[in-house]
């Protein structure tokens, strides 16, 4: 691997532009109700189609990036393709008025694109970079960027979508400057056509990681999902739900940026310290519904922003370390398809905590649900984190070959 930072440069802002656009099929999120109005034989439930069915299409895109990333197509060649699509079924809503069928065909295009550019991202800066610290420090302002891309895109959508929301959609063209970039910085890893003719092989342990991201994704999903029932419930205001919500986004991207520092400290523990942190969070936001207390509710929605951020980098990162390199690009690709799979879980669980609870039960009661869940994920993360570190300090005691 090549070890010039200044030769490293390059790829790396390519790669963090694209950090920067993988939330943003969110952004039509606050244009819901306004599609609705021009396709009024579709139910709300029906609209909201828009969203979940980028979510599936992007578990098949992430599928597809661990079969052929590096192996049948390059990284810079799958990175443009999939920058393409974002771009061109992304936008298509801007330039055409459509049926709503052939508004969901463009939908579940760009989250089949869309899938593949997590995956990229994480596997290119496992491939760049042997050392460990190093590797954290960048995975982590990735991470920081994809918040920030969050915040803006959202902002960016509410006011094009003030005008026509169509015009939201043309936010999705600004998705070329990434395609630029990829074209003129990305090169492929060095070593990388070794890779190619080695098997793929999922450790036993990279499983259990992947496993614990599908628990943890789940009750992470409850905070959001229930945040704005909760305030209304203590006569807040929609205002006050959505001052929550960027709290939690600020966390998350504070967290990120010093992600690299606290990995040095706590090593194969981050998933740990991650646990113990949803912990606290869910028991802040269970009193602060019990008690009608906002502080407690802000304090709960900042330490669950932090172990948002810190269990989907420290997933990442322990991926990156526990697979072999000619592997890894398949671990990445499945772990997004496990974070799909556990956010869309969440609904469920909820459905089975208001049943539990009975009608008329209050909101926070999903809270309490969620922090039973996250003291499993702590007892689960203790003896499984032990166990990283052991196999870890064991590899860093065995001779060089």
């Amino acid at each position: 691997m090549n070890s010039q930072p200044n030769k490293k440069l390059g790829p790396i802002v390519a790669i963090m532009s694209m950090f920067i656009f993988i939330p943003d099929f969110f952004i039509i999120s606050s244009i819901l109700s306004k599609i609705s109005e021009s396709y009024p034989h579709i139910s709300m439930a029906g609209i909201t189609y828009l969203l979940t069915s980028v979510s599936l299409a992007q578990m098949a895109g992430a599928l597809i990036t661990g079969v052929v990333l590096g192996r049948r197509i390059s990284f810079r060649g799958l990175s443009l393709i999939a920058i393409a699509i974002y771009v061109i079924f992304g936008g298509m809503p801007f330039f055409f008025s459509m049926s709503f069928g052939a508004l969901m065909f463009t939908r579940v295009a760009f989250g089949l694109g869309l899938g593949c550019w997590l995956p990229i991202c994480q596997s290119y800066i496992a491939k760049l970079y042997d050392d460990e610290a190093k590797r954290a420090d960048i995975l982590g302002i990735g991470m920081a960027l994809f918040n920030v891309g969050l915040i803006l895109g959202i902002m960016a959508g509410g006011i094009l979508g003030a005008f026509n929301w169509r015009y939201t959609f043309a936010f999705y063209l600004l998705g070329s400057i990434s395609f630029v970039l990829v074209a003129i910085f990305m090169k492929e890893p060095v070593n990388e056509a070794e890779g190619k003719k080695e098997k793929i092989r999922i450790p036993k342990e990279a499983f259990g990681i992947m496993g614990f991201f599908i628990l943890a994704q789940l009750i992470f999903g409850v905070f959001s999902s229930y945040i704005s029932y909760v305030v209304a419930e203590i006569h807040g205001t929609p205002i006050l739900a959505s001052t929550m919500m960027t709290a939690f986004s600020i966390a998350c991207i504070v967290i990120a940026l010093f992600f690299g520092p606290l990995y040095r400290l706590v090593k194969q523990y981050i998933l740990l310290f991650a646990s113990a942190l949803v912990v606290v969070s869910y028991a802040l936001l269970y009193l602060g519904g019990t008690s009608a207390s906002i502080p407690l509710l802000f304090l709960g929605a900042v330490c669950c922003g932090l172990a948002t951020n810190m269990c989907s980098t420290g997933v990442a990162m322990m991926l990156s370390i526990t697979v072999p390199q000619a592997s890894v690009a398949a671990a990445m690709s499945a772990s997004i398809i496990c974070m799909n799979v556990g956010t869309f879980l969440t609904s469920p669980f909820l459905q089975i905590i208001s049943i539990a609870a009975g009608e008329g039960a209050p909101a926070y009661t999903a809270y309490l649900g969620a922090l039973l869940l996250a003291v499993v994920l702590l007892i689960i993360a203790v003896p499984f984190s032990t166990k990283l570190r052991r196999a870890a300090k064991a590899k860093e005691t065995m001779p060089a070959a």
